[in-house]
Protein backbone atom coordinates (compact mmCIF):
# COMPACT_ATOMS: atom_id res chain seq x y z
CA UNK A 1 0.00 0.00 0.00
CA UNK A 2 1.07 3.57 -0.72
CA UNK A 3 0.16 6.55 1.46
CA UNK A 4 0.12 9.96 -0.25
CA UNK A 5 -0.12 12.95 2.10
CA UNK A 6 -0.28 16.52 0.80
CA UNK A 7 -0.10 19.71 2.89
CA UNK A 8 -1.17 23.14 1.66
CA UNK A 9 -0.58 26.67 2.90
CA UNK A 10 -3.36 28.75 1.46
CA UNK A 11 -3.55 32.38 0.41
CA UNK A 12 -5.73 34.37 2.84
CA UNK A 13 -7.77 35.43 -0.21
CA UNK A 14 -7.74 34.18 -3.79
CA UNK A 15 -10.17 34.07 -6.71
CA UNK A 16 -12.49 36.43 -4.83
CA UNK A 17 -12.87 34.05 -1.85
CA UNK A 18 -11.46 33.83 1.63
CA UNK A 19 -9.24 30.91 2.60
CA UNK A 20 -11.98 28.85 4.25
CA UNK A 21 -14.22 29.13 1.19
CA UNK A 22 -11.38 28.04 -1.10
CA UNK A 23 -10.60 25.08 1.16
CA UNK A 24 -14.27 24.07 1.05
CA UNK A 25 -14.36 24.35 -2.76
CA UNK A 26 -11.14 22.35 -3.12
CA UNK A 27 -12.36 19.65 -0.73
CA UNK A 28 -15.71 19.29 -2.50
CA UNK A 29 -14.00 19.08 -5.88
CA UNK A 30 -11.49 16.56 -4.52
CA UNK A 31 -14.30 14.36 -3.27
CA UNK A 32 -15.95 14.44 -6.69
CA UNK A 33 -12.73 13.63 -8.56
CA UNK A 34 -11.93 10.83 -6.10
CA UNK A 35 -15.27 9.15 -6.91
CA UNK A 36 -14.15 8.94 -10.54
CA UNK A 37 -10.85 7.18 -9.78
CA UNK A 38 -11.46 3.56 -8.70
CA UNK A 39 -7.81 2.92 -7.78
CA UNK A 40 -8.00 5.38 -4.88
CA UNK A 41 -8.63 3.19 -1.84
CA UNK A 42 -9.12 5.84 0.84
CA UNK A 43 -9.32 9.62 1.07
CA UNK A 44 -9.46 11.87 4.09
CA UNK A 45 -8.83 15.59 4.29
CA UNK A 46 -8.84 18.12 7.09
CA UNK A 47 -8.48 21.81 7.85
CA UNK A 48 -5.98 22.73 10.57
CA UNK A 49 -7.46 24.18 13.76
CA UNK A 50 -4.39 26.35 14.39
CA UNK A 51 -2.61 28.97 12.33
CA UNK A 52 0.95 30.17 12.31
CA UNK A 53 4.28 29.79 10.56
CA UNK A 54 4.75 26.14 11.46
CA UNK A 55 1.21 24.98 10.64
CA UNK A 56 -0.24 23.93 7.30
CA UNK A 57 -3.81 25.07 6.55
CA UNK A 58 -5.09 21.90 4.92
CA UNK A 59 -4.03 18.28 4.55
CA UNK A 60 -5.24 15.42 2.39
CA UNK A 61 -4.36 11.76 2.88
CA UNK A 62 -4.83 9.13 0.20
CA UNK A 63 -4.16 5.42 0.00
CA UNK A 64 -3.38 3.45 -3.15
CA UNK A 65 -2.61 -0.22 -3.68
CA UNK A 66 0.67 0.48 -5.44
CA UNK A 67 2.98 3.14 -6.80
CA UNK A 68 1.59 2.74 -10.33
CA UNK A 69 -1.89 3.73 -9.09
CA UNK A 70 -0.45 6.86 -7.46
CA UNK A 71 1.31 7.76 -10.71
CA UNK A 72 -1.96 7.26 -12.62
CA UNK A 73 -3.70 9.56 -10.13
CA UNK A 74 -1.10 12.23 -10.87
CA UNK A 75 -1.93 12.07 -14.60
CA UNK A 76 -5.70 11.59 -14.24
CA UNK A 77 -7.35 14.41 -16.31
CA UNK A 78 -9.99 15.39 -13.70
CA UNK A 79 -7.21 15.55 -11.10
CA UNK A 80 -5.15 17.76 -13.40
CA UNK A 81 -8.13 20.13 -13.74
CA UNK A 82 -8.50 20.23 -9.96
CA UNK A 83 -4.78 20.94 -9.62
CA UNK A 84 -5.23 24.09 -11.73
CA UNK A 85 -7.76 25.46 -9.23
CA UNK A 86 -5.70 24.44 -6.21
CA UNK A 87 -2.57 26.07 -7.62
CA UNK A 88 -4.46 29.36 -7.80
CA UNK A 89 -5.50 29.30 -4.12
CA UNK A 90 -2.49 27.81 -2.33
CA UNK A 91 0.87 29.42 -1.82
CA UNK A 92 2.85 26.35 -0.72
CA UNK A 93 2.59 22.60 -1.07
CA UNK A 94 4.47 19.75 0.56
CA UNK A 95 3.96 16.04 0.09
CA UNK A 96 5.02 12.77 1.68
CA UNK A 97 4.65 9.43 -0.09
CA UNK A 98 5.56 6.14 1.55
CA UNK A 99 4.96 2.44 1.32
CA UNK A 100 3.52 0.50 4.25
Amino acid sequence: MIKHIVFWRMYPEANGNDMQTNIKIAAERLDEVAKQFPKLRKLTHHTCIFSGAHYWDYVEEMEFDDLESLKEWGAFPPHLALREFVTSVRKERAAVDYEY
